[in-house]
């Protein structure tokens, strides 16, 4: 059986090489470059076999040749990443072919799995696997696995963020690339040396890298000013043109599909302190997803609302425990909680009506979230909350 499924996937392999070979004789992928593969009838044909594969076989039991066609085979759909994102749901297969692609030279497969490496739950070792492909000389693929690093391996950004800055082995477009990957990355990590780069960003002068540093930077001036310190010395009317700030348009909205827009980190703080690893995640889901929403339909929010630890046990989770969700029976400490419109609405409630037992701060900070919550299910009729506790 498992033999019957192996050949299956080779036999559709080698219809894919023939094609290649009759339609760009003589040339390697790299020389034929562009979007070529899209243009092969039978994908179908293949993306089923390889499915096969990934739900009939033991990763433990495939031979090198297997292996290889399969990372060949990801790497070919590069444009529409179906297989790397059916692959990230088999964990074991995963690891298999991730440590296949880094040793190998096919870069659409390598820049995929750096991608997708925080979306599987792999073992550490091969989470790891992010530093090699960070230093893989390929411009693409080292971008993405710093792009990727802050969900994998936080405590290297830092450590990456000189060699991506400073080395000029690239054309200056993408240089440019590269040290917005820096500034994406170290605003993931709440970086203390953020503040640096975004000033050399401005020395560099590029208006790619400037509209990023200037993005980030209206996200880092307003989380600064939700800060509990320079929220405390802040008038009446200050305080509520703040709050009314967290309802513009630029904070709200879906962000078109495959969309590489930077979306905003907002993370107002109380007892929280700057970069707390613990959290909660409030992300809205795309309201036409239909029955069977994917990852990236809970993380397409034009802004990503998140509470540190000390202040959501405190503040949030007392109420959040109260609610028995349409979609999920209890809250989850731990993973992911999927809560309806109707649930949410219920949760307001009951945070409005604890505004009147708690300081003026507490009050001030809850007003800010509810704000921008409010706002949010405008858009949307659930918002997930992951925790990473």
């Amino acid at each position: 059986m498992a033999k019957d499924i192996r050949e299956c996937l080779l036999e559709q392999a080698r219809k894919f090489h023939q094609w290649q070979e009759i339609t760009y004789p003589g040339k390697t992928t790299e020389e034929i470059g562009g979007a070529w593969e899209v243009d092969y009838p039978a994908w179908n044909d293949i993306f089923d076999a390889f499915c096969h594969v990934l739900t009939q076989m033991d990763a433990e039991t495939a031979d090198s040749v297997l292996l290889d066609e399969m990372v060949y085979l990801i790497a070919r759909d590069n444009e529409a990443e179906g297989f790397i994102q059916e692959t990230t749901s088999h964990p074991q297969w995963f690891e298999c072919l991730c440590r296949r692609a880094a040793a190998s030279n096919e870069n659409e497969a390598k820049w995929q799995f750096a991608a997708y490496l925080p979306e599987c739950s792999c073992s550490q070792e091969v989470r790891d696997i992010i530093l090699d492909f960070a230093k893989d000389p390929n411009e693409y693929v080292s971008r993405r696995a710093l792009l990727a690093m802050p969900a994998l391996r936080p405590d290297c950004v830092e450590q990456f963020a000189p060699l991506f800055w400073e080395r000029n082995c690239y054309s200056p477009e993408l240089q440019e690339y590269q040290r917005i990957a820096v500034l994406v990355s170290l605003d993931a990590i709440h970086s203390d040396l953020l503040p640096q780069y975004l000033e050399r960003a401005k020395q560099d002068g590029r208006s790619y890298l400037l509209e990023h540093a200037k993005r980030i930077e209206g996200g880092l001036s307003m989380n600064e000013k939700l800060f509990r310190t320079q929220f405390n010395h802040m008038d009446a009317s200050e305080k509520q043109k703040l709050m009314e700030a967290l309802t513009v348009p630029i904070y709200h909205g879906f962000l078109p599909p495959r969309s590489r827009e930077k979306r905003i980190d907002l993370t107002p703080r109380l007892y929280a302190q700057r970069g707390e690893r613990i959290h909660l995640t409030f992300l809205p889901l795309r309201p036409d997803c239909g029955n069977d929403p994917q990852w990236e339909d809970w993380n397409c929010y034009r802004s990503i609302l998140t509470i540190g630890w000390p202040d959501c046990e405190r503040l949030l989770i007392p109420a959040l425990r109260q609610l028995y969700g349409e979609v999920q029976e209890e809250f989850d400490l731990c993973f992911d909680s999927w809560i309806g419109k109707e649930d949410w609405e219920r949760w307001i409630l009951l945070v409005r009506d604890s505004l009147l037992s708690m300081t003026a701060e507490e009050a001030a900070f809850l007003r800010s979230i509810l704000e921008w919550m409010e706002t949010a299910l405008t858009h949307t009729s659930a918002m997930i909350v992951e925790s990473n506790l």
